[in-house]
Order: structure tokens, then C-alpha cells, then sequence
């Protein structure tokens, strides 16, 4: 029988954190942007460097494999307690592009500690993050005999940021590294700083681009305007259609499939400590706006949106130009939420908007990617206990709240290997992950991996593992 000292594991972790830092630096300086194709061999540098520190902690089985895009990581360590689950953790290595650099106050490759956050881009989304993961299993080794209280499995995905478009191939092709008794993905805020949270629902999102051509080339304004078409101002007038004077998406069928909202979980968001001021002014905003008859909260996660992400047409260079433009391109994505069809949303809209340009402009709408959403079933025994370790670690309550955000290897993870996931995230909502500055708060870094500690051993026990812990009902600061 091993006996878990998490208090033990915890001293180690906090006596190497400058180093532990240090190794974050070094993850986040390989630039690994997946949707830039110049950076593929960073990308791959990324999955190198992280297969190596699988290897120095213990694990074995490591891999890279090869995909159709980028490449996935994965490693194992069986050997666990006779009863022990088996638990698969899921991240990825790939990040955001940084621009625009010039709204970056810090070197984007880069870590800098400023005000106890560590900046840097992926240092929450998601390096910072899969690093806690493997930080704290290390500290459980090298504190427990070289063993783990639960059997392990690591999926390391490359392309989560441009929709993992290879990972359910690869998933179906090579299920024996896959399946486990759940997953763990901690790639998302906590609730607000110092208020952890356990997510139980994402949403999906579907990618549209719509482009409009009214001539053969962009012509002079004072020969031509007024006479032909502007792509321009054909493309905004459609754009301001796709939604209402509520703020409701106006392309028919688009809120099929959404379930009513129940009055007690209503009542539930309206008990949480959420300040819309303060929530607007983290981001530099001055006001909310969405659908009519719904809060902040159930706007952003449990009703479908539609969104503009980018528009360009014409002359955008310094100083002006006298056209009337040929062309002009939208960027649009909708979030679905469980009980949607995405396939089916993506269709819809695409064929409203085709509906709704002029006779006289070429209207093109390319389907892109979808990642499907996802319910997680809060009721499985391995949520209480991550409320449990996560309340031991910052000493404040923990909730139970949906995420607005998507992960396609959650949704293919339930709808393939029906396999729940824990969606125990150590982020913060105002992090600017996919913005400049991205930055993933110190005090989350510490108490994240610290609640990792708790709760790896205490899974083993619940589940009959011939293991026990030393007793620990709370972490000191």
C-alpha cells in the first residue's frame, strides 16, 4: 500500500516554483502558431519539447504521431494500485497568433512576471496549463516511490486552436490510447480570480466566410460610383440583417434544438457573484448588448450567438483612395449550445446569407470548421472531488458554471468513446487568451497544481485503490 504525502508533494512544488517557472519560459518561447504553415516545424519543436518532459518525470509509451496537419503527444504510466481508475488528460501545445505585436507590452515569446501574473502567450491557453498537469505528477512520483495513485494516459493535441481537424481521425484510428474511465482537460477560466469553478457545459462553434464580388476590379469613385454596386456596402447591409432589433439572430431555424433554461438554474446564476461593471471594465468596455430577455451570464453560456470575428474591403492602407471596392470578405462564427445540430446551423446560415445579397454581386459563403458542443454530466463522482481538492487548495467555494468557449476533443471524447470529461480549468475570464497579453495569474499557478495534488490520490481512494493519504482537509496559504 502507498501511502500519499500531499502535503510533502505540496513543499516540493512550492520550493522548486522559480524553476518550474523557468521551464514555462521555455515552453512558451517555441512559437508554435498552428494556422501559420511557416511555423509548422516550431509547432512540431512544441511536441518535441514536451515529449521530452514526459520522459524526464517517468512516463512511458511516448510518442509522436504523425497526422495529416500537425502532430499529438501521447504517454502513459499504467502501473497504478489494483482499482485504480485510469484517467486521460487532454491539452494542447499549439497557440494564437500575437498579432497585432504592437499592443503587447511584454515580449509575446516570452514569460515576464508583472504584478503576480506570468505573461506570455500560451501561458493559460494552454501550456501554462498541461505544465501544472505535469508539474504535479511529477512532484507525486518523486514523493510517492516513482508511482502515481491513478493510471494515466496524455493526449497532447497541435491543432486545438485551428479546430483539431485531425484529432477524431486519429482518435478512431488509435482508440486503445484514447480510452480511459474520463477525462481531464483544463483548458478554461476558473469563475473570476480566486474563485475556482468545475465547467459543465461548453458550447460549439461554427466558421463561415462570406465574400462578395461586384465588379471585376475595384474602379474609380468619381467614373463609377454611384452607378454600379459596392461590394462594401452590400456586404454591411447584409451583416446588419443577421440580427434583430432584440438582438436575436434573424436567420430562420437558427434557434432550433436550444433547451428552455429551467427557473432554478435561472436562480442559480442570478446567486453568483458577478459584478457587470467590473466584468465590462476588465476588458475595456462600456456597455453589454445581446439578446433580449437574458442576463450576461446566460448570454455567453447557454444561448447561441452569432458573431462578425473580421471585415475588410476596399482601401484600409494609410491615407485615402478614391474607389468603389470590387470585394469584400466577411468572418463569421455562431456558438451552438447542447441539443444544436452545428452541421445543420452552418447550413442555414449559410444559405440565408447567399439569400440576401443583391442580383447584382457574386455572393460566396465557404463552410469551414465546427466543433461540436458538449454537456458534461456534473453528477460523476470525480466532479465532487475536484470541488473537494479544489476547495482544500484556495479556500473558497467552488461552482458549478457553464463555458462559453469550445474544445472539439471534449465533444468527440463524449459522442465517440462515451467518456465525461472534468473541466477543471486554472485560468481567469479577463486573461486575454487569443489576445495581446495573455497572462495566467501566479496565485492559480501555485494553487492549481496544489489542488491537483489533492486530488489525484483522493480519486485513487474513492475508487477502492489499495492507497490512502496522509490527512488534509485544507492548504495552508
Amino acid at each position: 500500500m502507498t501511502i500519499w504525502n500531499v502535503e510533502q508533494a505540496i513543499a516540493l512544488t512550492r520550493a522548486e516554483e522559480d524553476q518550474n517557472i523557468a521551464r514555462l519560459g521555455d515552453f512558451v518561447r517555441i512559437e508554435s502558431v498552428s494556422m501559420d504553415p511557416a511555423k509548422a516545424p516550431q509547432v512540431m519543436q512544441a511536441s518535441q519539447w514536451l515529449a521530452k518532459e514526459l520522459g524526464r518525470i517517468g512516463f512511458n509509451n511516448i510518442r509522436i504521431h504523425e497526422t495529416d496537419g500537425h502532430p499529438i503527444v501521447t504517454a502513459d504510466w499504467m502501473q497504478a494500485e489494483q482499482g485504480a481508475p485510469t484517467v486521460l488528460i487532454y491539452g494542447h501545445v499549439d497557440v494564437q497568433p500575437v498579432e497585432p505585436v504592437a499592443d503587447w507590452t511584454v515580449a509575446p515569446f516570452d514569460i515576464t512576471m508583472r504584478d503576480e501574473r506570468l505573461y506570455g502567450r500560451g501561458s493559460t491557453d494552454d501550456k501554462g496549463q498541461v505544465l501544472m498537469h505535469l508539474i504535479a505528477l511529477d512532484a507525486l512520483m518523486r514523493t510517492g516511490g516513482g508511482k502515481l495513485p491513478c493510471n494515466v494516459k496524455l493526449v497532447v493535441d497541435a491543432e486545438e486552436e485551428i479546430g483539431s481537424p485531425s484529432l477524431l481521425g486519429w482518435m478512431k484510428a488509435n482508440p486503445e490510447l484514447v480510452q480511459a474511465d474520463f477525462a481531464i482537460v483544463s483548458d478554461s477560466p476558473m469563475y473570476d480570480y480566486n474563485v475556482p469553478s468545475i465547467g459543465t457545459s461548453l458550447r460549439g462553434i461554427v466558421n463561415l466566410e462570406v465574400r462578395l464580388r461586384s465588379a471585376g476590379g475595384d474602379v474609380h469613385a468619381g467614373q463609377f460610383g454611384g452607378a454600379i454596386p459596392n461590394a462594401a456596402r452590400s456586404l454591411a447591409r447584409i451583416l446588419v440583417s443577421l440580427h434583430d432589433e432584440d438582438g436575436r439572430v434573424a436567420v430562420p431555424g437558427f434557434y432550433e434544438g436550444v433547451p428552455d433554461i429551467s427557473a432554478e438554474e435561472r436562480e442559480g446564476y442570478e446567486k453568483l457573484p458577478f459584478e457587470e461593471k467590473a466584468w465590462l471594465a476588465s476588458i475595456g468596455a462600456t456597455g453589454t448588448e445581446g439578446e433580449a430577455g437574458f442576463s450576461t451570464l446566460e448570454r455567453t453560456w447557454i444561448r447561441p450567438t452569432l458573431e462578425i470575428n473580421g471585415l475588410f474591403s476596399g482601401h484600409t492602407a494609410e491615407g485615402t483612395k478614391a474607389i468603389v471596392p470590387a470585394t469584400a470578405t466577411a468572418k463569421i462564427s455562431c456558438r451552438m449550445v447542447a441539443g444544436q445540430n452545428p452541421e445543420a446551423i452552418q447550413k442555414k446560415v449559410a444559405r440565408h446569407i447567399v439569400s440576401l445579397a443583391p442580383a447584382n454581386v457574386l455572393c460566396e459563403v465557404r463552410e469551414l470548421s465546427i466543433v461540436p458542443p458538449a454537456a458534461i454530466d456534473h453528477r460523476m463522482p470525480a466532479v465532487q472531488l475536484a470541488v473537494d481538492s479544489l476547495r482544500a487548495a484556495f479556500g473558497t467555494d467552488v461552482f458549478l458554471v457553464r463555458d462559453g468557449g469550445a474544445i472539439p476533443a471534449v465533444a468527440h471524447l463524449k459522442d465517440h468513446f462515451a467518456m465525461d470529461t472534468l473541466l477543471m480549468g486554472f485560468g481567469c475570464p479577463d486573461e486575454n487568451k487569443h489576445g495581446p497579453d495573455e497572462w495566467l495569474a501566479l496565485l492559480h499557478f501555485r494553487k492549481g497544481i496544489e489542488a491537483l495534488l489533492a486530488y489525484w490520490p483522493a480519486l485513487a481512494q474513492s475508487a477502492g485503490a489499495s492507497t490512502t493519504t496522509t490527512e488534509k482537509t485544507r492548504i495552508s496559504a
